[in-house]
């Protein structure tokens, strides 16, 4: 009886990624269509809420939530398994997130009694009451998300009567530093034609993927139990087919004797979409009319006004800091043996990246980078003493690792390696030793799994 339980337990779950993993490709499209900027959100944080939501109402109301994020698992049992879900995914320091409801004083006296304890033991979340809505979720808004973001209320909201928020954030630093010849300022080629000169990351990645529509990599950050997954269009631009739904525990498995050679750009990015009408094209409807049903929360007549989010992204040479925020305002009822081969990846045209937790595959993060802002004048410009800087510890690097103390090739190694290497550095061929330097460290990674 038990082995059964756990094993529903564990289907429940893997339902539950999979409906996660839909919703992150369906909304990745939709906000593709609707404008031409780059794209961050939280697949992670819109589910929670939208979980919170379908807890919190009855009804039609909650049918047509469950509906669309369940997939006909019973929602006692959805959201049990999300819970769990989600303290897997927290359970390092590099991700948090939290939930709230907050209620206006007018209508305290309202709240079910129960119902504190409940969004407590379930969502680990909060309830509480203020006189002022607009600023009291705007504080704890930027609290939660360690100041990356200000608020998502304002003074068009000054009326509202509930809102239910999630908030996450996500801080780490790569799980290997870029060294300074590393860094380096090549073009990007934005989606409307131009080309802006950035800054690029040059990196070898060991995890490398590719199917009929994209090709991309994954790179660790510290503690490892997160990814950064880039994802390039073998076509240029993005097409219906670049949104199939992909799961992406394939792209963190990688291609077996493969690495990439990768460019990633340093880039920082916001966005701000209202889903009220995303979420009505779904289905869910009936929260937006006099008709919802809130009585698990409150006896007081209320419906939701709309469902916001708004998140940030910034990626650079020391990792990446993130942060969401999902509300709902509600108001008023009435109203390898053999050296690897290198595939080269490098992210300087529009591309899709994710976040993703390593062991359940859930993207906490995602979106799309369309266009990048040019450098300014004198961060574009190099002495010729960085050019050196750029290629010298990259030739020296090969060195140390192809020689001995005496500078004797070490027999392992084929002269042809250590002379291409000597060539490239004179010919300033920063391309070259950097596929050089792939090749080793894979023959090291290899070599090190092979003696253990």
């Amino acid at each position: 009886m038990l082995l059964n339980r756990k094993k529903n337990k564990e289907n429940q779950i893997k339902e539950l990624k999979e409906q996660i993993n839909r919703l992150t490709w369906d909304y990745l499209y939709r906000f593709s269509k609707e404008n031409e900027d780059n794209v961050v959100f939280s697949p992670i944080s819109v589910y929670t809420l939208l979980a919170m939501a379908a807890d919190a109402t009855a009804g039609k109301t909650k049918r047509e939530i469950v509906d669309d994020l369940f997939n006909g698992i019973a929602p006692e049992q959805a959201l049990s398994a999300l819970s769990e879900l989600l303290q897997q995914v927290e359970a390092g320091d590099e991700f948090s997130d939290a939930n709230a409801v907050m209620i206006n004083e007018n209508i305290k006296c309202s709240v079910q009694p129960n119902y504190p304890d409940h969004l407590k033991e379930l969502f680990r979340g909060e309830l509480f009451s203020a006189d002022d809505m607009v600023p009291a979720v705007n504080s704890w808004v930027e609290k939660q998300t360690r100041g990356m973001i200000q608020g998502i209320a304002d003074d068009s909201m000054k009326e509202m009567l509930l809102c239910l928020i999630n908030a996450c954030s996500f801080i780490a630093k790569w799980k290997k530093d870029y060294e300074q010849y590393q860094v380096q300022n090549e073009d990007f080629h934005n989606s409307d034609g131009t080309n802006s000169r950035v800054r690029m990351l040059s990196s070898s990645e060991h995890t490398y993927f590719e199917n009929r529509n994209y090709i991309g990599f994954a790179k660790p950050y510290k503690g490892e139990q997160f990814a950064f997954v880039a994802l390039l269009p073998r076509d240029i631009g993005f097409t219906e087919s670049s949104f199939a739904a992909l799961d992406l525990t394939e792209c963190l498995a990688g291609t077996e004797n493969v690495i990439a050679r990768v460019l990633l750009p340093e880039f920082h990015c916001s966005s701000d979409f209202d889903l009220t009408d995303t979420l009505k094209e779904k289905g869910i409807r009936t929260i937006f009319t006099r008709q919802a049903d809130f009585s698990p929360i409150s006896s007081a007549w209320l419906k939701a006004e709309a469902i916001k989010h708004k998140a940030y992204i910034e990626v650079d040479r020391q990792g990446t800091k993130a942060a969401a925020v999902t509300s709902m305002m509600g108001f008023a009822g009435a109203a390898l043996h053999d050296l690897p081969e290198v595939r080269e990846v490098f992210l300087d045209r529009p591309f899709i990246y994710f976040i993703v937790h390593q062991d359940t595959g859930i993207p906490v993060f995602a979106g799309m980078i369309r266009h990048l802002d040019p450098l300014g004048d004198d961060e574009d410009r190099l002495t010729d003493q960085e050019k050196e800087e750029l290629y010298k510890p990259v030739y020296d690097d090969i060195c140390s690792t192809i020689l001995d103390e005496d500078g004797i090739l070490k027999d392992r190694y084929d002269r042809t390696l250590f002379r291409n290497a000597h060539e490239a550095y004179f010919r300033r061929d920063l391309e070259t030793l950097h596929h050089i330097v792939a090749e080793l460290e894979f023959d090291k990674a290899f070599n090190m799994q092979t003696d253990t």
